[in-house]
């Protein structure tokens, strides 16, 4: 495994812009416009370009970019052209923008192999061998909670109760709302997969070892609800990098893939995946998933070296 060296700035910033169409006009002519906006301004390795399915008939195409500093984030947002397209916005224009303001110290970026895009282009890696496959790394990883040795310094959840959904009504919402007030210390994780390198016996292995407990992991995931600590989940693809398999679930079967997830802590997070003495019943795909991963993409695993998938978490 290695990680993401990042500067010593005093935060790192993730865009996020959604724009909801009907899934049979993609790209949308907003979308198209919003591209056209952002390139001048980010090199394109800094920008993922997604689609988030449903609900039928409508998708959302996700711009999530990865910006170096507050600053550098700050000064493209309030250019002028970007300034105008935001403000002259239909009240039903269907986008919305999340901007995630992240301390360098309190994050991490972690991957299999050192040519990851998007937040990998910020900094340069090194090899953590050390640091993976096992339930703590994540803090040991952060440089904020690397020394922490109680619950007290690994960012714990201040909310007492955990909020509740609303459902949707599936009513059009008109006009703009702005929301800036959060849990304290909620954990935005994402993660990737590229199987577009996939090699003859590495596509033996996935789908003889792999396939089918992700399927199971991610419908584990995705029906998760906020009572968890998993408060959002968006499983999105690249609908330009092909398909490496076939059938469902669709969303899946591309080569390069993004999990967006927001939980209500970190703590959250490992309880999620966990599996724990009292509902062992839990997370079961997910421990024996990760157990045989491992196994295959860990130190001295037959793939470590000889793989050609791609992992970033």
């Amino acid at each position: 495994m290695y990680a993401l060296t990042l500067p010593e700035t005093t935060s790192t910033v993730y865009t996020i812009f959604g724009i909801q169409h009907h899934t049979q006009d993609t790209p949308s002519p907003l979308s198209t416009q919003l591209t056209i906006l952002l390139t001048p301004h980010l090199p394109s390795k800094n920008t993922t370009l997604l689609t988030h399915p449903g609900p039928d008939p409508l998708t959302t195409t996700i711009h999530l970019t990865s910006r170096p500093t507050k600053t550098f984030y700050e000064e493209r947002w309030h250019s002028d052209p970007v300034t105008t397209f935001w403000n002259t916005l239909p009240d039903d224009a269907g986008i919305y923008r999340e901007t995630i303001t992240v301390a360098v110290e309190r994050t991490q970026h972690s991957t299999n192999k050192p040519i990851s895009p998007g937040m990998g282009c910020l900094g340069p890696y090194t090899p953590i061998p050390d640091k993976s496959g096992y339930w703590g790394c994540y803090y040991h990883r952060i440089p904020a909670t690397a020394g922490a040795t109680g619950p007290e310094g690994r960012f714990p959840s201040l909310v007492k109760e955990t909020p509740k959904r609303k459902e949707s009504t599936g009513a059009i919402r008109h006009g703009r709302v702005h929301m800036t007030q959060f849990p304290e210390n909620i954990c935005f994780a994402v993660e990737g997969q590229d199987h577009s390198n996939l090699t003859t016996v590495e596509r033996e292995t996935w789908f003889e070892k792999f396939d089918l407990p992700t399927l199971h992991w991610m419908n584990e995931l995705q029906s998760a609800g906020p009572e968890t600590g998993l408060l959002e989940t968006r499983v999105c693809y690249d609908p330009q990098s092909g398909r490496f398999r076939d059938g469902e679930p669709d969303v899946l079967s591309y080569n390069r893939k993004v999990q967006l997830f927001y939980f209500l802590g970190m703590k959250c997070m490992e309880r999620v995946g966990r599996r724990r003495r009292r509902r062992r019943r839990r997370s079961k795909e997910h421990v024996l998933l990760r157990r045989e991963f491992l196994k295959s993409y860990g130190a001295g695993g037959e793939l470590a070296e000889a793989g050609g998938a791609l992992f970033v978490g």
